[in-house]
């Protein structure tokens, strides 16, 4: 006989803003799970509202959604970042940011701003399609502080328009502590480190030419860097100095949107226009990096415009040039393992354990995260116009735009809770009941996904507490689970962990 006392609780992945272009870490992941039967209950939505033309993202922070739109037409029309209330889709203030010019066509009438806003604390910073760097307030947009990289920073490269790239700029500005991190087409010096308070500039370095391709920021084989898709390829910096950490040669002459991929120790780059993709390891030794290719597809494997996300071995994303399909590659061989077609310039979201897919053409499909094919669970009609915007996910709740229109879906999936009243001594150990908070059963693949962890010691950091070998039974609506290691314990405490 022995004496128990024990806390029983649930810890749900947490909930998370969507800070910047592609989610919190620029991977295209959110930690948190979504109901995944549509068609018995269909998606609720909470909202949906015209926009100006445009191919920006959404970013959400505090109750406000941030995107770029265009007013007027495609020659002598103005881009505007624009602020939505994130409850009921209503404006709450728009603030010039740029010329809205595009020669190129390619898009099309509905043509806009391609860079998404990144919020930061009480600040937004909206990069325009001519390089004008925006420092606004975010509860009323008023300006903070401007650099216009074109006219400060010139001369700019020939064959050029108006000082960017063709097709104009599409990345998005990149926000690490005190820095904001951007490229351009100048002459020389072409990346760029801002102090965010000031707009100060921090540093100036590097001759490698812009593309529409966002920064990111990531800790690889163990350093903290900032790496930019380049039209020379994968330059990684200090995101202190600018200093040069790595680099891979990757050239190509006309453009991609699809910024790098990070996989552990993996780099991940692709471009369309027939140039393909590759991936380099990076080995740390004494501190001096290393990048050496793992593998080269030539012409093949091509990111025209959304970035794959990276799952377990391998990247899923929308590949192919004119003509694309949704694909399964191996991270480490670039074998491709299944394709879809009738995705179009669409985008992928890797969310809890699933895949979310926008189409082009404003459907949402819900997709299962498997490499042996492609295993589609649901689909709606999110949107009309065209989708070439990455979706953004925010406290159970799908953001969707178009370059039509916006709208916002509650899709959160019911809580996983430990019932402490299901809890029992047997013979065996101490079983457990974990339970959703609506009553229904859990799914097969979402108890896929839940650890159950113990501790004797409360004060132990929840990194020490100890997972549960034992599997997770369906009984009823509720799963259950022993814990045989329990007798002689004085005391126990137990938490569920639903993981991504």
């Amino acid at each position: 006989v022995f004496a128990m006392l024990f806390l029983l609780s649930a810890e749900s992945s947490p909930a998370a803003d969507w800070p910047q272009y592609r989610g919190p870490n620029h991977d295209g992941i959110s930690p948190e799970h979504i109901r995944t039967n549509w068609t018995a209950q269909p998606p609720q939505q909470l909202w949906k509202v015209p926009l100006g033309a445009g191919l920006s993202s959404l970013t959400i922070q505090n109750g406000r959604v941030f995107t770029m739109e265009r007013h007027g037409d495609t020659i002598t029309g103005r881009e505007f970042c624009v602020a939505l209330n994130a409850a009921t889709g209503a404006e709450l203030w728009e603030a010039d940011i740029d010329l809205a010019d595009y020669p190129h066509a390619g898009v099309g009438n509905d043509d806009g701003p391609r860079s998404t806003p990144t919020v930061d604390g009480d600040r937004v910073y909206a990069l325009g399609s001519y390089l004008n760097l925006v420092c606004l307030n975010v509860t009323n947009g008023e300006v903070i502080w401007s650099r216009n990289l074109v006219s400060e920073f010139g001369p700019v490269l020939g064959g050029t328009y108006g000082g960017v790239v063709d097709w104009q700029s599409a990345a998005s500005p990149l926000v690490v502590g005190d820095f904001v991190f951007v490229a351009s087409a100048a002459t020389t010096n072409r990346l760029f480190a801002f102090n965010k308070h000031t707009g100060a500039l921090v540093w100036r370095k590097h001759d490698d030419t812009m593309t529409q391709a966002s920064p990111v920021f990531a800790t690889v084989a163990g350093v903290p860097q900032v790496i930019f898709f380049t039209k020379s390829g994968l330059v990684s910096v200090k995101p202190d100095t600018g200093d040069q950490l790595w680099r891979y040669a990757f050239p190509f002459s006309t453009s991609t949107a699809a910024s790098a991929v990070v996989a552990g120790n993996l780099v991940y780059c692709s471009a369309a226009y027939g140039v393909g993709a590759g991936v380099v390891n990076l080995a740390n030794n004494a501190g001096t990096l290393t990048a050496s290719q793992v593998w080269r597809a030539a012409g093949a494997k091509q990111n025209h415009w959304g970035t794959p996300v990276y799952h377990d071995g391998n990247f899923y994303g929308v590949y192919g040039h004119g003509s694309l399909t949704v694909q399964c590659i191996d991270a480490m061989s670039g074998a491709m393992k299944w394709q879809r077609s009738g995705v179009g310039y669409g985008s992928v979201l890797k969310v809890g354990n699933r895949l979310l897919v926008l189409e082009d053409d404003g459907w949402l499909a819900l997709v299962r995260l498997s490499p042996d094919s492609y295993q589609e669970i649901d689909r709606f009609r999110a949107l009309t116009g065209k989708c070439w915007n990455n979706a953004a996910v925010a406290d159970g709740v799908v953001y969707v735009r178009s370059t039509l229109e916006a709208a916002a879906y509650a899709l959160a999936a019911p809580r996983v809770e430990l019932s402490s009243a299901l809890g029992t001594i047997t013979p065996q150990g101490f079983e457990l009941s974990l339970v959703s908070d609506d009553g229904l059963p859990i799914t097969v693949e979402r108890a896929a996904g839940i650890g159950v962890y113990h501790t004797d010691n409360p004060a132990a950091p929840l990194a020490n507490w100890i997972l549960l070998q034992q599997p997770l039974v369906p009984v009823g609506n509720a799963l259950k689970i022993n814990d045989p290691s329990v007798t002689g314990a004085a005391q126990r405490f137990y938490r569920a962990q639903e993981n991504p």
